[in-house]
């Protein structure tokens, strides 16, 4: 696997994992473990994808985007 294919594998684990512990994961995972050790898992889930993110990141090679943005779009995007 190319560092590309596990910048995209780690960057959908951290938004999925952020969204199954704060969604329907939550509830069941407190009563089990308690505030402090979902707090943990939660930390230590996060850390391991950002991290991993953070070290694919570098090794990505430079190229064409996967998409074209246009100029609408980028405008869109950057109104704050």
């Amino acid at each position: 696997m190319d560092a590309s294919m596990l910048l995209m594998a780690f960057s959908g684990a951290f938004v999925g994992t952020h969204f199954l512990l704060s969604h329907p994961w939550r509830r069941p995972l407190v009563k089990a473990m308690g505030d402090k050790g979902f707090l943990a898992l939660y930390s230590l889930v996060a850390f391991a994808t950002l991290g991993g993110m953070a070290w694919a990141s570098p090794r990505t090679p430079a190229g064409a985007p996967l998409w074209q943005v246009g100029d609408a779009l980028w405008a869109l995007a950057t109104i704050p």
